[in-house]
């Protein structure tokens, strides 16, 4: 039986990892492809742990030369591609009038580029197969604008490109969804949290569960799309948030002077 071969980009930490993880003990192949190459080859050995083999790669998503290199590398090494999973992201914790415009190009480049591209390039591996499975990370945030506004924006073009991609692939056994999680306690988040003293709890306060995620519970959740029994399952977005966004128990902003 032929393994299959999962892609998972910001894999060396958070979400990423624990999707990793997941994918090997459902046992697939995992490439781990980060920007930081020693997170890389540690989760890779975490997926050599659980039984299957771990390819780490030093991918920089926002650059076309290094994304076709690294899926040229996982074609050269498994012959197939199956799953792409999109978690290479960044935030920007800033308000409209403070943001930089390079600021602004950066939060997209990555999160939203970064992903059109990975799926460019796994798309024709896919094809070969006529099987593929594409899940992007997309929050909470791009659906009710909770988020700061860059990252907001990111994640709400997230939704479309998948949408918009599902359609496209869909007759060639290619299903494209997308993840969204609420708060997650991810090594960004902790460091945030650990800056601002309250911050978590005031958060985890407005969450109907309360509480915020574990990576694993997203995780949980990838695997399930990424697996052979969600093939119809296609052009949705799950969101994971503790039922935060279904009370939109937010204050009001105050009004700007």
């Amino acid at each position: 039986m032929v393994r299959r071969v999962a892609f998972i980009t910001g894999g060396g930490s958070g979400i990423g990892r624990a999707s990793a993880q997941a994918l090997a003990r459902a046992g697939m192949n995992v490439v781990v492809a980060d920007i930081n190459e020693a997170a890389a080859h540690t989760v890779a050995a975490e997926v050599a742990e659980l039984g299957t083999e771990g390819l780490p790669l030093r991918c920089d998503v926002t650059n076309e030369d290094s994304v076709r290199s690294a899926i040229e590398q996982t074609e050269a090494r498994f012959g197939r591609l199956d799953v792409l999973v999109t978690s290479a992201g960044v935030d920007l914790h800033k308000e409209l009038g403070d943001i930089e415009l390079e600021d602004w190009r950066r939060v997209m480049d990555i999160n939203v580029t970064g992903t059109f591209l990975c799926m460019k390039h796994a798309r024709r591996l896919m094809l070969l197969n006529s099987y593929g499975r594409i899940i992007c990370l997309g929050s909470s945030s791009g659906i009710y604008g909770m988020g700061w506004p860059a990252y907001s924006a990111a994640k709400a073009a997230l939704n479309g490109l998948a949408l918009s991609a599902a359609r496209e692939l869909a007759l060639n056994g290619i299903t494209v969804n997308v993840v969204a999680p609420g708060p997650t306690e991810t090594p960004l988040s902790l460091d945030l949290w650990a800056n601002n003293p309250g911050r978590r709890e005031r958060l985890e306060s407005t969450v109907p569960v309360g509480r915020v995620a574990k990576p694993e519970e997203i995780a949980a959740a990838i695997a399930y799309l990424a697996s052979e029994d969600s093939g119809f399952v296609t052009g949705s977005t799950l969101v994971i948030d503790g039922g935060l966004t279904s009370l939109m128990r937010r204050p009001l902003p105050q009004a700007m002077p």
